[in-house]
């Protein structure tokens, strides 16, 4: 823990950093004689105390953070700073969840420390819009043992509840509008807002953006890009995107990877974000909205790595993203996910579905229980159904997982049990030996309901003890 001294002045600290100038990270004072230092520990301190302290502050007293040329980067400062732009705003846009706000990208970036104003009509107050700074919300991973960036969320939203509403950021970003729920009780379908004070940033968007408006949007001077589609936008940065001629081939691959993600997954056709960040709280990506990507940025708008199979990490986390309804037992949750890139590589791209994954583990061996197992062991029993039986039983599955009957089942072995019965019903073959052969902690009542239905037994023939 860290003792109140330090924390009380870490926070004066972080005050005056946001009013003036002043180094990243100061030098921590001296811990008490109790307390052991810990650099990383008074680092995070000292950027969160910041962050409340800026929270607090009135739109024309933030400064620009020192540390925001480097991340999220640097603004030119003979940059144009555009003044009434107006920015529509679909009130019924594609989503992630039914529930949550849409991040609506305007081709529009807020310079560190700098004012923008939104002015919003009324039609536009009363559906309950906010705007957002920044697309990095995500902290860095504590266990790090130095943090490329500033280690806390670098984003705010504030509601566009007024006929004005003034805004400032000391690290700045993308500016996005965030759309809430459908609500029946306002009937217009869009409205827009104008905004002054950013400055322009790359955007694409499939199907809208001309070749000749490409040639001019890709050269703003904002540091991050938008490529939006209807079922994905990437956010990465500008130079990355400023020698692509033409982005429709880019984004059509991704549109096509988020179509096959719903063709498999059977809910409702949803809508993803990636989100590059070179300091995100867990691992190389991990699911959410946005999907952070701490790797993958040598590849996510190389078309050619691509369509070469480069495409495992992405569709993995969306993968993830589809586990919400509660199927997946324990020591699958980083198993079931590979069902969408395998199915991505096999169906979008004419490749093996699992082919660096076999090479890196022994068929002859079931998995290890437990969450600590090898993903790729395991993700063998589900390989060798869908080697047999193709992709429909996965479907099936699937469309049933998310038809209004399905309830979720209680416990880890009723997970099994369910898909053990699921998956022989799909394939109308009693499943149990390779369940078993693989390890999955199916129960011996899941074992008998299966054997009562009277279907052929069946196991791969590469399925351990065989």
């Amino acid at each position: 823990m860290i003792s109140r001294r330090i924390l009380l002045a870490t926070r004066l600290l972080a005050l005056a950093m946001v009013l003036r100038p002043g180094p990243l990270l100061a030098a921590p004072p001296p811990p008490a004689p109790d307390q052991p230092a810990d650099p990383i520990a008074e680092q995070i301190a000292q950027a969160k105390a910041y962050r409340e302290a800026w929270l607090k502050l009135a739109p024309e007293d933030v400064r620009a953070h020192p540390d925001a040329p480097r991340f999220p980067g640097a603004v030119p400062a003979e940059a144009p700073r555009r003044a009434n732009i107006e920015v529509p705003v679909p009130l019924d846009p594609i989503r992630w969840r039914p529930k949550a706000r849409w991040w609506q990208s305007t081709g529009l970036y807020a310079a560190p420390g700098e004012v923008v104003t939104v002015d919003v009509p009324e039609d536009a107050r009363a559906v309950g819009l906010y705007v957002r700074i920044g697309a990095h919300q995500d902290n860095s991973n504590p266990k790090a043992k130095k943090f490329k960036r500033t280690p806390v969320n670098l984003t705010r939203s504030w509601p566009l509840d007024r006929a004005q509403v003034r805004i400032a950021s000391p690290f700045g970003g993308p500016v996005y509008i965030e759309v809430p729920p459908p609500d029946a009780r306002h009937a217009a379908r869009a409205v827009a807002v104008r905004v002054s004070g950013a400055i322009a940033a790359p955007l694409f968007v499939l199907g809208q953006t001309t070749p000749e408006q490409w040639a001019a949007a890709r050269t703003a001077p904002g540091p991050w890009a938008e490529l939006v589609a209807p079922h994905i936008s990437i956010t990465v940065p500008s130079r990355l995107v400023r020698e692509i001629d033409n982005p429709t081939d880019l984004m059509t691959f991704w549109e096509r990877g988020l179509e096959l993600v719903h063709e498999l997954g059977a809910g409702e056709f949803t809508a993803e974000r990636l989100v590059w960040d070179p300091a995100i709280s867990a691992g190389s990506m991990h699911s959410g909205h946005p999907i952070m990507c701490q790797g993958g940025l040598d590849s996510i708008v190389d078309l050619k790595k691509l369509r070469d199979g480069n495409v495992w990490g992405f569709f993995h986390e969306m993968g993830h993203n589809q586990q919400y309804n509660g199927w997946t037992p324990k020591g699958q949750t980083e198993v079931t996910c590979n069902w969408f890139p395998m199915y991505v590589r096999s169906k979008g791209l004419g490749l093996p579905p699992f082919d660096r994954a076999e090479n890196w583990t022994k068929p002859d061996a079931p998995m290890p229980r437990g969450e600590g197992q090898s993903p790729f062991v395991a993700l063998r029993l589900w390989r060798q159904i869908q080697e047999e039986f193709g992709w429909e039983p996965f479907k099936a599955v699937l469309k049933e997982i998310h038809s209004p009957e399905y309830r979720t089942p209680k416990t880890n072995q009723a997970k099994w049990d369910d898909l053990l019965l699921r998956f022989s019903r799909a394939t109308n073959r009693d499943l149990s030996p390779q369940f078993t052969a693989w390890g999955a902690e199916v129960s011996e009542q899941g074992l008998q309901r299966a054997a009562a239905a009277g279907w052929p037994t069946w196991a791969h023939k590469d399925a351990p003890g065989r």
